[in-house]
């Protein structure tokens, strides 16, 4: 993609996310992946892996569901990345999923969801998500740490005032090794109509 081309579809995603029902998130989420092990190495100082997107949980209390950004590695934990947007798209539903979670029954859920799941296409998807899974973090029942690249949410918020957040650094001062097409993406990512913002999360509740 030229530079030309490059700016301009992100200066269009800039605009369109002034109009509602504008679903940013969906527009801005590869290129927060394809930046993601950088940001988190960065920002953890020690080597992070990005693993896989849209990986399957399930809430332990309930039949509810939700889908993880983002699933990361260290050699030590997993991490657990939510991506939003908007400051007011935080749910402190699907934070609880991501609280309560412990890896080992994260990986006999993925089983069931894999063994229940129709149609040869899904089925084929959900075997390489296995592989990748078993190959890039394995079946040790590693520590889980949330991880948020969002604006900072309202002090004041349900949200807010549920849980605690630490280590808070705007996605601009997350200093990258960059060339010149991935610096004119990464600024625009940086100034967003909600400046992000990279933080740990933990339950309060």
């Amino acid at each position: 993609m030229s530079t030309t081309i490059l700016s301009g579809v992100l200066s269009l995603l800039k605009e369109n996310q002034q109009f509602p029902n504008y679903q940013a998130e969906r527009r801005v989420d590869i290129f927060i992946n394809y930046f993601l092990e950088r940001i988190l190495t960065k920002y953890f100082e020690k080597e992070v892996t990005f693993v896989c997107p849209e990986f399957p949980l399930k809430d332990k209390d309930s039949n509810r569901s939700t889908k993880l950004d983002y699933l990361c590695k260290t050699d030590k934990e997993v991490i657990f990345v939510e991506l939003k947007t908007d400051r007011f798209s935080f749910k402190l539903n699907q934070a609880k999923i991501y609280f309560d979670a412990n890896w080992e029954q994260c990986l006999a859920d993925l089983e069931k969801i894999s063994d229940a799941t129709n149609g040869q296409d899904n089925k084929t998807k959900y075997t390489k998500l296995k592989n990748v899974v078993t190959e890039k973090i394995g079946t040790k029942n590693y520590p889980i740490k949330v991880v948020y690249i969002a604006p900072l949410p309202g002090e004041k918020s349900d949200f807010a005032t549920s849980l605690k957040f630490e280590n808070s650094k705007a996605l601009i001062d997350i200093d990258l090794l960059l060339d010149e097409d991935e610096k004119i993406v990464f600024e625009h990512l940086c100034n967003l109509k909600y400046p992000l913002h990279i933080f740990e999360a933990y339950s309060v509740l």
